[in-house]
Order: structure tokens, then sequence, then C-alpha cells
């Protein structure tokens, strides 16, 4: 059997009405060229400066049908970036030593509403003859969209790029009654032969088709061939070097006086890259499917602007044994869930956000289990929400183990709120009771130095004031622990607190040792503090109070109080020159009961700056420090802004 229809009427000789025949098909053939390949025509006198553009051309530039074009014209509508290398082509071109050929690439401004687009112009030089002025003759093309997908394609990216590059629209013309068959130089790059190496015979045209896919372009042939069909099909050609690329050819036919199909024209294109990606697609779409249906949860997705369901992954119908996802979802729910999940659903289809819920699903032995329901919206290139997808997991188990956990922990915090109840109570009762001995026994140790004033020896006077001294301790340690016992409990409101009067009714309460010490307190352009007046004043008190007791000898205390401007928490710094403290023990002076230096050396009872720390936790706020042993410290008190 022969590959095409070998009954065909041999060709003519030439005669007038082929040769206006062969002219209708030569300027149907351009036509549809330009057609095809969106092109428009140019002509440029470059010693006349003036131009003639085709309204393809024309539009392309942003301008009307009836616009006159001159070179000025051409300039401004160039983009200042091209019109260096737009002109410098444009003289090279006209070297009589090069071709003459012109090809390059270049962004317009369109005259019309401002915006750009790629264009690419091939087009020769004709030098100047006798009667005629030397001239451009060309095409050029919009290729605004290939620019776009250049920036957007990544996998293959250089391999897309080439195709565009090189891609351009070639034409064909078959001659049905004599299987000849004459196509431009686009179409032998197309088909990977060398410029001029054209495809002479439908026979050499099948030969150059892959295999598989002959038995089918042969069979189109032949439909145009006895029914005049028109040529539409996707097919495979194999270059010289192997290379395989996919062609996109469309043809139509046309009969002849007779009614007999005469010939064909038509255009073909590359859409290697085009069928590549579809075909990475449709794997990336399989191995995502098979990736889906391996995981556990319960799959789906569903058409934003129909909201019908596109995909429902096998799990829904293992899990409730309901076929119909739809049908599965609705009588799935549990009632206590359902309105809930569904206000949460719309809310967030109306916003376009993420929906996250916690729905209990019955399962086909009609037990009820803990999902996770997970959905997010997908959106298009211009960021529209197109479909939804989701997830269903089951946290069953975990659900079952917080329920558990917050039972634990709700009846843990109540048995320690009971202790701490308890342990409140304790230490009131505790240091009120102890008050009452100390009491007594600094009365009746003050008796004792009254009556035995004159018998009291020197040594005898030593030992009263060291008692005097360890009862007076032993006071200051039980209001100290009643204090930080109690703080916790406290409740308040918070309050404007004006830091800098807060400071004068403190300086005035530690006026004796701020003038013992010749100590000097700078502060100046605080802010107002919102919180407990009476704990900050206690705060503050015991910071300054300590300030003063731990000094250096013979070195006037200064203490100074500044609010460095923050990004975040509202800080205080309380600064000191005394004898500071070692780096590694910041964190440790901070604790209950902790003193870095004997009493002997300094009295108090390691309790202040345990009862600051809780203070500045009841604010909601923080407290650190730094030292220096021989520099002083610094003391930083973060404060939330309200």
């Amino acid at each position: 059997m022969e590959p095409y229809p070998s009954a065909l009427p041999s060709a003519q000789a030439s005669s007038p009405d082929d040769l206006q025949q062969a002219l209708r098909d030569s300027e149907l053939h351009r036509a549809l060229s330009l057609e095809g390949g969106a092109l428009g025509t140019y002509e440029f006198f470059p010693e006349l400066g003036r131009m003639n553009w085709s309204d393809r051309t024309k539009a392309l530039f942003g301008l009307p049908p009836e616009a006159e074009i001159t070179l000025a014209e051409f300039r401004a509508a160039i983009h200042p970036d091209d019109l260096p290398r737009a002109l410098a082509n444009l003289e090279a071109a006209q070297d009589p030593a090069g071709n003459g050929i012109l090809e390059q690439e270049y962004r317009v401004r369109s005259a019309s509403d401002g915006s750009t687009r790629w264009l690419r112009s091939k087009g020769k030089y004709f030098p100047a003859q006798p009667g005629q002025a030397a001239r451009f003759a060309g095409v050029v093309q919009d290729i605004t969209s290939w620019k776009e997908s250049e920036y957007w394609l990544t996998e293959g990216q250089q391999r897309l790029q080439a195709a565009l590059t090189a891609s351009g629209t070639g034409t064909f013309r078959w001659n049905i009654q004599t299987n000849g068959l004459s196509w431009d130089e686009n179409l032998d790059r197309l088909f990977g032969l060398p410029p001029g190496q054209t495809v002479r015979s439908l026979d050499s045209f099948i030969e150059c088709v892959h295999p598989d896919d002959r038995a089918a372009v042969i069979e189109c042939c032949c439909q145009c061939a006895d029914s005049a069909a028109d040529f539409d099909l996707q097919f495979r050609v194999v270059w010289p070097d192997g290379t395989i690329r996919w062609l996109d050819d469309k043809g139509k036919t046309y009969l002849d006086a007779d009614g007999r199909p005469a010939y064909m024209t038509g255009a073909c294109v590359d859409i290697t890259a085009r069928r590549q990606a579809e075909e990475a697609l449709r794997a990336s779409e399989a191995r995502l499917r098979m990736l889906t249906e391996a995981l556990p949860q319960l799959s789906w997705m569903r058409d934003a602007t129909s909201h019908k369901l596109e995909y429902a992954s096998n799990r829904w119908q293992e899990y409730s044994g309901i076929e119909d996802a739809d049908l599965a979802w609705a009588s799935m729910v549990h009632p206590d869930d359902k309105e809930r999940a569904m206000q949460v659903w719309q809310e967030s289809m109306a916003s376009a956000t993420d929906f996250r819920e916690q729905v209990r699903l019955r399962n086909r032995d009609g037990e009820y289990r803990w999902h996770l329901s997970i959905a997010q919206p997908v959106r298009d290139g211009a960021g529209q929400v197109t479909k939804w997808t989701g997830t269903l997991l089951d946290i069953h188990e975990q659900k079952s183990f917080e329920e558990t956990l917050e039972r634990i922990v709700g009846e843990r915090t109540r048995q320690l709120q009971q202790s701490n109840d308890d342990l409140q109570q304790f230490a009131h009762v505790a240091s009120h009771d102890l008050k009452e001995p100390l009491r007594k026994a600094r009365l009746f140790l003050g008796c004792y130095r009254d009556e035995a004033r004159s018998s009291i020896s020197p040594a005898g006077e030593t030992f009263l004031n060291k008692v005097e001294g360890a009862l007076d301790r032993m006071h200051a340690m039980v209001e100290g622990v009643l204090a930080y016992s109690l703080l916790h409990g406290q409740e308040f409101s918070p309050e404007p607190v004006n830091l800098a009067d807060l400071l004068q009714e403190i300086a005035v309460d530690l006026e004796v040792p701020i003038h013992e010490k010749d100590a000097t307190l700078h502060y100046q352009d605080l802010p107002l503090l919102k919180g407990s007046r009476v704990l900050l004043y206690q705060l503050f008190y015991n910071l300054l109070k300590n300030a003063l007791k731990f000094t250096r000898a013979g070195v006037p205390p200064v203490l100074t109080l500044t609010a460095p401007a923050s990004s975040g928490d509202l800080i205080i710094e309380v600064r000191d020159n005394g004898i500071g403290f070692a780096p590694d023990q910041a964190k440790r002076i901070f604790e209950p009961f902790t003193r870095l230096h004997s009493k002997d050396q300094f009295e108090g009872t390691g309790l202040g700056l345990a009862l600051c720390q809780k203070i500045m936790e009841r604010h909601g706020g923080s407290i650190r420090a730094e030292g220096r042993e021989g520099e002083g410290a610094v003391f930083f008190l973060a404060f939330p802004f309200y």
C-alpha cells in the first residue's frame, strides 16, 4: 500500500492561469505566514527618513492604521535602553561588506496606552539602485509572552529559551495533485535540516516523521486528498542527529475549479517544550496522587468556584465505608461539631485564609474519632483562589491524651493552690507568732539594760549590743518572709504611677542613709508606669536601699535612673557605683536568702532582690542585673506596654 494517494493528476504545463494561480497562492501563502506568525511588515528608506508599516506593525507600536510613520516616531517608540543597539544594528546592516541581514529584539512603548512590549524584527537591507532609493524590508513579531515565559519557567530554562529563540512559524504548500511539497527555511529549522535543504516531496516529509507517528500522519494526508479535510495533527519528527521534536501542524485544503482537492497551505510550530511540560506535569500529578494515596490522611481537592469535589483519596471510603466523599463528609461529622466547623469553613472561604479545625468523624464501625481538618487555598498567577485542598488527620489518641493531661493538670493545680494557701496561712501565722517572742525579748532586754546600766561591764555591753542586733535581724527576717510569702496572693488593678513622684517619696524615707553617705540620686524624663503603687514603691525602695547599702569606702554613692528608648518593652535602668558583683552571680542574687557577703560586712536578710523579682513578675515584667566587682551594678526592669 502506498503511503499517500497515487492516483493524483499530473502537473500541468505553465500557463497564464497557472501563473495567476501561483501568484494568488503566493499571496495566500504570504498572508498565512504572516497571520500564523502574527507578523507585521515594514519598509524603511534611511536616506529619505520615511517608513511604510503594515496595519499590524502599527498596532504592535500602539498606533492607529492611519498614522504616518517617520524615523523620529520610530526612535521615540523604542525603549531608551534598547535604542542605541537598534540604531547600531541599522548602521551595521548597511555596511557593504555585510550580508545586509537585520535581525534584532527590542522593547517598544505603546503610543496608545504607554505599555511596554517586546518585538522581534527581521529584515534585509537593499542598497540603492538606479531609480530606487536604498531601503530595509522585513517583518516584526510580538514576543512579549515568550519573554515573560523566560522569567517564570525554571526547569529546562535553557532548553526552552533555545526553543523560543529558534522557534518561528514555518509555512508550507502541498500540491495534492502532484504530491509536490515546498516550505520555507523556518520549517528546515523545525525539522533539523540545514537552511536550503528543503523537503521537496511528501515521501521525504514522511521519512522525517517519527516511525510511531507515521501511520497517523499518512491517514491524515489521505483524508485531506480524498475529502478535502483540513490537516490538524501533532506528531514527532526525528532530526538527522537523532533528536526528536514535537510539532503542531495545521493546514487548510483548497479545491480546484472542478471541486477536487488541489493544494494545501499551512503552518507548523515547535511544541516540544509544551509537550515535555505536560508530560512532566502528568508525571508529577501521578507521583503526587501515589504519595497522597500512601498517606494515612483523608485528602481532598475542591473547585473554588463551583465547589465541586475534584478529588478524594481512597482513605475516605476505607474510613467511612461510603463511596461518595461528599455524602461521607455530611454523615461522618459529629452533630455537635458540624455547625462550628461549617461556620469556620465559611469564614475561611470568605477571607481566602487557611482553615484549621478539630472535628469528630464517625468511622464505618460507628465510632467517632477526633480529626484535625486543615484546608488551604490554591491561587493562580493573578492571586485568585481557584481551588481548595485539604487533609484530615486522625488525632484521637493525642486528643485523649490531652484531655487526660488537662484533667491531671487541673487536679494538680487545685492541689498546688491549696498547698500555696496553706503555706501562706502558715507563713502568716508563723511570722505573727514569731513577732511576739521577739517583741518580748527586745522589751526585757531594754528593761535589763535600764536596770543594770551602772553595773554592766564593757564586755557585757558588747554582748547586749550583739543580742540586740541579732533580734533586729530576726525581726527584719520575719517581716521579709511574710512580705515574700504574701506577695503572690495580692491582687491589684493597674493604675498610672508617676515614677518621679514615687522616687521623691522614697528619697524622703531614705534621707538618713543618703545624708550619712553623701549619696546623689539622679533621674529625669521618667515615664508613667502602670501597676500597683504600693508594690512599685517597695520595688524601687529595695533597689535604692540596696544600692546605698553596698557602697565602696570613701566613694560617695551615685544612683541614676533612666528610661532608654526601646522598640519592645518599657525599660527602666537603675545604676549605681557601689561594690558591684561578679558577672557569674547575676542570676544567683535574685534567689531567696542569697547573700554574697557576710552579715558582719553588710546587714540584710537576702530577700530584698527576690522580692523585687516577684514584684516584676506580678506586673508581667522581668528584672535582670549586670555587675563588675569594684565598679558598680545596673538593674534592668522590663515593663510590658499596656
